[in-house]
């Protein structure tokens, strides 16, 4: 080493993202083996203290957003153990409500506080083995009941995982599984939490089979989607990540390069989403039918028709070759009926590199193909656009989405998504 030379990285953190309790940084690589450091140090204003925790160490202490049965609020006790077996206590203004001994790992408890009908203030303690670890207060306030649906997460397990495993509004043994996709095509093409951004969120996510991407987009027209790292490339675009939300039902998220917030939910043969625009002229929907996924797929026919202001259809014959076990094909056709709650201003299409203000019909053969449509925003921000798929024809595709959306929901974007939680309660429950 007497010839090696310092390489130094300094991260600064902001003050307004540090709380008290626990912090934690996490240093991730995206292509590579290892991170080696000889030294890592965190360094602070003078004044600064570090908390020297016991047998538990306290995160984060903060009231539920929302109610179990029973009429009980539960605090949230974030705590790390670190050794032995303390029995750990919460108390709430003077009363004990919570009490378990600890063992190993860390824990999420919920300290079950009584509800309450107006908002009010209270004084929390917790205990390790009796030595106070922390105390503070929390402000209450009434709110709406949890079912076990409330408690999934579908971001839990998508990290370096597989095309078919991915956030996003999912029915059981739906057909539409719609996602954001960030990866360049490959066995993990799909998403991955550590790349900050979204190239498209796509209709079908199953083994050797996908399709229909859509992206709402402002500015100069693009057609080519940009790679997993590229920043202002094609119309892929950057995520407040801060924004990001999956629960069960929806999936949501800010997109930072055009500023618009996309929503999006689902039935089982069909999506619908709601953009937010911020106002403009430019206001623009990207559909893609060459996507970038685990198995790459030729187009080999491709039908895109706007069929009125408000709707258009498409076609897309979709080849993969070798698909499985080295000489078996995959070859299907989805077909879509997509509806917008705004008139379409302008409607255009792109086929290889040739972008036109026409109808696509029995193309043959193509490399990429796409659809854009654009809309006035300027006195309404929202645009909603619902979807039915299918695998069989444009007529079944419209029957999906005539029973599943249309009819019970019209255009209602939150009712959409409470189907979803409601139909999950007795699949999480069981």
């Amino acid at each position: 080493m007497t010839g090696a030379m310092e390489y130094r990285i300094d991260i600064p953190v902001n003050k307004s993202v540090l709380q008290q309790g626990g912090n934690e940084i996490s240093l991730t690589i995206l292509e590579g083996s290892w991170l080696v450091f000889d030294q890592v140090k965190l360094t602070g204003p003078a004044g600064v203290k570090l908390n020297r925790p016991d047998k538990v160490f306290v995160r984060s202490v903060a009231p539920a957003a929302y109610e179990l049965e029973g009429n009980k609020q539960p605090l949230l006790v974030h705590v790390a153990h670190l050794k032995g077996k303390p029995l750990l206590q919460v108390k709430l203004d003077g009363n004990n409500i919570f009490s378990q001994r600890l063992d190993t790992a860390g824990y999420w408890f919920e300290a079950p506080m009584p509800a309450v009908k107006t908002a009010t203030q209270s004084h929390y303690e917790v205990y390790a083995d009796g030595k106070l670890l922390q105390a503070g207060k929390v402000d209450r306030a009434p709110q709406k009941l949890q079912t076990p649906a409330g408690y999934v997460d579908t971001k839990m397990g998508v990290a370096h995982s597989r095309w078919m495993i991915a956030p996003g509004p999912r029915m059981p043994f739906s057909m539409v599984k719609l996602s954001p996709d960030n990866r360049d095509a490959g066995w993990q093409a799909g998403y991955d939490p550590i790349y900050e951004s979204v190239g498209t969120f796509s209709h079908i996510h199953e083994w050797t089979m996908a399709g229909v991407g859509t992206l709402p987009v402002n500015g100069p027209l693009k057609i080519k989607g940009g790679g997993q790292r590229s920043e202002g490339e094609g119309y892929r675009s950057q995520i407040d990540k801060s924004t990001e939300k999956a629960p069960l039902g929806v999936y949501e998220v800010v997109l930072k390069d055009y500023n618009i917030k996309a929503e999006l939910t689902a039935t089982t043969r069909c999506s619908f989403q709601r953009y937010t625009y911020p106002r403009a002229t430019d206001s623009r929907i990207m559909i893609d039918l060459q996507i970038p996924a685990e198995y790459r797929y030729d187009l080999k026919d491709v039908t895109l028709r706007k069929v009125s202001d408000t709707r258009i259809e498409g076609v897309s014959r979709q080849f993969t070759a070798n698909a499985w076990s080295g000489d078996v094909n995959q070859d299907y056709k989805v077909h879509f009926v997509m509806e917008f709650d705004q008139p379409v201003r302008k409607f255009g299409t792109w086929k290889n590199d040739d972008i036109s203000d026409k109808d696509i019909i029995s193309s043959g053969p193509l490399k990429d193909a796409g659809a854009f449509v654009e809309f006035d925003t300027r006195d309404n921000p929202v645009v909603q656009v619902r979807t039915g798929i299918s695998l069989v024809s444009l007529e079944n595709a419209a029957m999906n989405l005539e029973q599943e959306i249309t009819r019970p929901y019209a255009w209602s974007f939150d009712d959409v998504k409470q189907a979803q939680m409601d139909t999950g309660i007795p699949c999480s429950a069981a």
